[in-house]
């Protein structure tokens, strides 16, 4: 069993073919992916699936012109889920040229609107090509088809020509249009799927991770407290070191004062001796010279 959509693109607005009163169907991003709001998916397996896709054959516009009666009016988009993988088959209406299908009101809206279609086709192709910024967002079948062009994707273009010599020009055009797909780079990449039992694995190591993440956040809440404390200690230290520093300091000073109090104190009273000393010999002298002897010694 596996997933089957189908839808067209019609005047650029997309109808479901397994249930065609759906019309005017939105687009919308998910997982970079471009999904189809509204359309069914129907459950097919190998046994009935040529005939829910007959059902949406039969589901399609068509119209009648000069070059057909049964022409393609819309780009028609197949889309088959299965796994992980996903396939996309896309039957895009022709390129018309208003000269020769000589259409009229609908038809002639209709041809209009899948000529612009196909022109951003084609301008997206070529941006791929040159690397450039790439318009997916123009039109609604580049939307649909911009997970299937370029990148991981693997496409196969099967380009329809006529041997008619009428029809050479639209020929050669279709032609260089396959060309251009055949430029696309793709990148492939190897996509892992993992299974239940690694699911377990993965989801017991990231709660494991938490745990020890979480561990590590309440260590860290820790580690600040315990540095915050260390940190008031150092400013007390600092502050309680710098106010003994001051007082020693004011201290040294006193006793500097004091010293030098006293040495000047000391120098004062050896001066006052040594005065005090000239005059008791000069007194001496003066006795000495009045006649009355006086022995220097005692």
């Amino acid at each position: 069993k596996y997933q089957m959509q189908c839808v067209e693109i019609y005047n650029e607005s997309i109808r479901d073919l397994f249930n065609p009163i759906q019309t005017d169907l939105k687009l919308f991003e998910q997982k970079q992916q471009t999904l189809i709001e509204g359309a069914n998916k129907e459950s097919v397996c190998a046994a009935d699936f040529k005939q829910k896709l007959q059902k949406c054959f039969k589901n399609r516009a068509v119209g009648v012109t000069n070059l057909n009666l049964q022409s393609s009016r819309s780009h028609l988009l197949l889309i088959i889920s299965f796994n992980n993988t996903q396939l996309i088959f896309v039957d895009l209406a022709g390129s018309e040229r208003l000269a020769k299908t000589n259409t009229q009101g609908a038809i002639l809206n209709q041809g209009c609107s899948i000529n612009s279609s196909l022109l951003v086709l084609g301008r997206v192709i070529e941006a791929i090509i040159k690397n450039n910024y790439i318009p997916f967002r123009d039109s609604k079948l580049t939307r649909l088809l911009s997970n299937s062009l370029g990148g991981s994707a693997s496409s196969l273009l099967i380009v329809c020509v006529s041997s008619a010599k009428s029809n050479v020009d639209e020929s050669t055009q279709s032609l260089r249009f396959g060309v251009r797909c055949g430029m696309i780079q793709n990148e492939l990449k190897r996509q892992i799927q993992v299974g239940s039992g690694e699911v377990a694995v993965l989801k017991e190591q990231i709660q494991q991770l938490e745990m020890e993440n979480q561990a590590n956040k309440q260590e860290i809440v820790d580690l600040r407290e315990i540095n915050f404390e260390l940190e008031e200690k150092y400013q007390k230290i600092k502050e309680n070191s710098q106010q003994i520093i001051k007082e020693l300091l004011q201290k040294a000073k006193q006793r500097e004062e004091s010293v030098m109090k006293a040495a000047k104190a000391l120098i004062f009273n050896q001066m006052s001796v040594k005065e005090e000393l000239c005059r008791m010999k000069e007194k001496a002298r003066n006795i000495c010279k009045s006649g009355i002897m006086f022995d220097e010694t005692k």
